[in-house]
């Protein structure tokens, strides 16, 4: 048994298998999310490049690490992530989001508003788009369509967020219900 085990260590190791990955996607996205929350940015930075060079045609890896950089204040790397991440998927709204944003940031006003009208084709109802939009269309000139995606990407962002205090307020009484069934059953 031990045989076996080590041989698939050393597989593992040798990446003979389809990952040297010492965790899973979702636990180096966890981290290294939590740690760019944390402010920890080269901290977050060599996770997410460890992390690529074990699911190098992740997306949401890419788009991870370009918020990085945006938050290192590197715009052309994370520009750079978050094409690599609409490569891998051209579907992947945060990266067309992101990006658009940063657009924005340097006076890209078009491409920007290009980016935010795709993400919107990705997602018809992501608000945060809608408001990104917004701002492009203020920066070229359409003040009455700026007013109108603002407002209905508000409207969106208002809903998504009743929407998730309902689903929290679901969690925490089915929380409680099953504490309480467990004070009970230790009770008898």
């Amino acid at each position: 048994m031990k045989k076996i085990l080590l041989t698939v260590l050393f597989i593992g190791i040798l990446g003979i298998g389809n990952c040297v990955c010492a965790k899973s996607l979702e636990e180096y996205t966890i981290e290294i999310t939590d740690l760019n929350y944390a402010q920890k940015h080269q901290e977050a930075l060599k996770l997410a490049n460890i992390a690529i060079s074990g699911y190098p045609n992740s997306a949401v890896l890419y788009c991870l690490r370009g918020g990085v950089y945006e938050d290192l204040n590197n715009k052309k790397a994370a520009l750079a992530d978050y094409d690599k991440a609409i490569s891998l998927d051209p579907k992947n709204e945060d990266a067309y989001f992101y990006r658009g944003m940063i657009k924005l940031d340097l006076g890209s006003a078009q491409s920007a508003y290009t980016d935010f009208t795709t993400c919107l084709r990705v997602n018809p109802k992501n608000g945060y788009c809608y408001t990104g939009r917004g701002t492009a269309r203020m920066e070229l000139g359409d003040l009455s369509g700026s007013m109108k995606d603002m407002e209905y990407g508000l409207q969106l962002i208002d809903e998504d967020a009743k929407q998730s205090a309902k689903e929290l307020d679901q969690l925490l009484k089915e929380t409680d219900e099953m504490i309480e069934k467990a004070k009970q059953e230790t009770a008898k």
